[in-house]
């Protein structure tokens, strides 16, 4: 079969690999649908968590359902499924503790294990989600970053009558944006810097900034009575936004803390203390699939309209250049099969 390899730092290669057979618990899915996402360029650049090449890459995935093992329940063949990435041990303490998602042991597609820019892949059935009939192969490509931004928004407390505060408007800022507001937050504002992305997030009713030219701190106050906001989702990685973050909120007020950050932030402890804020961290998702899947159907034009770019797999390349150099007229791209 053909798969998208990360054959080495900095490259990545097409190539003919055997197609994988799956094991007593694992499905073996034909892949329809493989989205392309920033994080994947940073593990071709760097690694990350100590994985290193070769490996398949892809872990926004939707396929077929093609064959099953036999310990496999509540599937069956044909079926549309979308997969969450990272594979538990489901025995370490971690896991027994109900937190599957940050197992120590995970074996997590397309960075341990291969991944769905490939023909085929497989995964433990336990780790796919059947997909609504409303939803595309594309749309349900998608299911992993609605998932992480479910996740986040329930590491912020939830968010119905408050504001809201996202920065950047890439793909996951405009999808949590989306959320906050299907989740019934008061006041949803956007900062980025891209004018066509923030005109997406227009349309769902978020009040939009182009953070360059406003001065945050300034604008916060201004929409919150001065009090400031009671949630802020930094999807940047941004030290200055994190920094800055523990001004703009009002007391109890949440930090959530979605993407690794550029460089080591200096966190102002008297101001967690006297104005006893949440500072709290998201990664991955937890049994936020079945819900991600649910809010993707009630809307599966406008969800699929997300993905701004169809590719063939030998157009790879062009892919990784589209979403990291042409943000302004590129939300996400996919391989489709």
């Amino acid at each position: 079969m053909k798969a998208v390899v990360w054959t080495d730092y900095g490259s990545i290669a097409v190539r003919d690999v055997a197609e994988p057979k799956p094991g007593p618990s694992d499905i073996l899915v034909r892949v329809r649908a493989a989205a392309l996402c920033k994080t994947d360029i940073g593990m071709i650049r760097h690694g990350i968590l100590g994985i290193q090449p070769p490996v398949i890459i892809g872990h926004e995935v939707a396929g077929i359902v093609e064959s099953m093992g036999v310990d496999v329940q509540g599937l069956h063949v044909g079926q549309l499924v979308a997969l969450d990435p990272p594979v538990p041990c489901r025995q370490c303490r971690v896991c027994r503790a109900g937190l599957r998602h940050l197992c120590p042991n995970t074996q997590h597609i397309g960075a341990h294990t291969p991944g769905g820019m490939a023909e085929f892949i497989t995964i433990d059935y336990r780790n796919a989600y059947p997909v609504p009939p409303e939803l595309s192969p594309v749309a349900a490509a998608l299911a992993e970053p609605f998932a992480d931004g479910l996740e986040a928004l329930s590491r912020a407390g939830g968010v119905r009558g408050k504001t809201i505060c996202i920065f950047g408007d890439g793909p996951f800022g405009l999808i949590i944006c989306r959320l906050a507001k299907q989740q019934g937050a008061g006041q949803v504002i956007l900062f980025g810097h891209h004018a066509e992305r923030m005109a997406l997030a227009a349309q769902d009713g978020v009040t939009t900034y182009d953070s360059r030219q406003v001065d945050v701190a300034q604008t916060i106050q201004q929409a919150t009575d001065r009090y400031g906001a009671e949630v802020i989702i930094d999807t940047t990685g941004s030290r200055r936004i994190i920094e800055g973050a523990l001004d703009w909120l009002m007391p109890r007020g949440t930090l959530v803390a979605f993407t690794p950050t550029d460089e080591r932030p200096a966190i102002d402890l008297d101001q967690l203390h006297f104005k006893e804020l949440n500072l709290v961290g998201t990664c991955r998702s937890l049994d936020q699939f079945p819900s991600a899947l649910e809010m993707m159907r009630k809307d599966p034009t406008r969800t699929e309209a997300l993905v701004t770019h169809l590719l063939h797999i030998d157009e790879v390349h062009a892919g990784f250049e589209l979403i990291q150099n042409s943000k302004s007229e590129t939300v996400k791209a996919a391989i489709v099969f």
